[in-house]
């Protein structure tokens, strides 16, 4: 499981140049028609946490245009990287069960304080996922 996990963090962050080149495929899937299903789909198929980081995301990109690891991980209470880690598995694996693009960008930036794991969000996307998710990762009515 441990080892599933960090294959997981570390798909993460090498796919930060894949996830830039389908930008286009998670705009016409998720900006186009049946975007919002889709997106409610792949928050269906993936843990309460996992909704809860994928919710995250996309508020800190509404507001900040970007989300940073470590303010996630203080967010929710000081998990550890592994423990985020686990919720980036479980939207990494549905998003291959299902067939269904990663819907931000990440990838690791040298910040003031070293350096951080980034998420980046389509601002459109995020406000769907918003829309979708409350701010406990909880499906709204659809």
């Amino acid at each position: 499981m441990i080892a599933r996990v960090l294959r997981a963090v570390a798909d993460e962050i090498e796919g930060t140049t894949a996830a830039s080149e389908q930008g286009e495929e998670v705009d016409s899937l998720y900006l186009g028609p049946g975007g919002t299903d889709k997106l409610l789909t792949l928050a269906e198929a993936v843990t309460q946490n996992a909704r809860w980081l994928l919710r995250q995301i996309a508020a800190d990109n509404l507001s900040d245009g970007e989300s940073l690891g470590r303010t996630i991980r203080e967010r929710a209470g000081g998990v550890n990287e592994g423990t985020l880690g686990g919720w980036v598995w479980s939207l990494s694996s549905a998003e291959k069960r299902i067939g269904l693009p990663r819907p931000y960008d990440t990838g690791y930036e040298e910040r003031a304080n070293g350096k951080q794991v980034v998420y980046r969000m389509r601002p459109a996307v995020a406000e769907t996922i918003t829309d979708l998710l409350d701010e406990d990762g909880n499906l709204l009515a659809a």
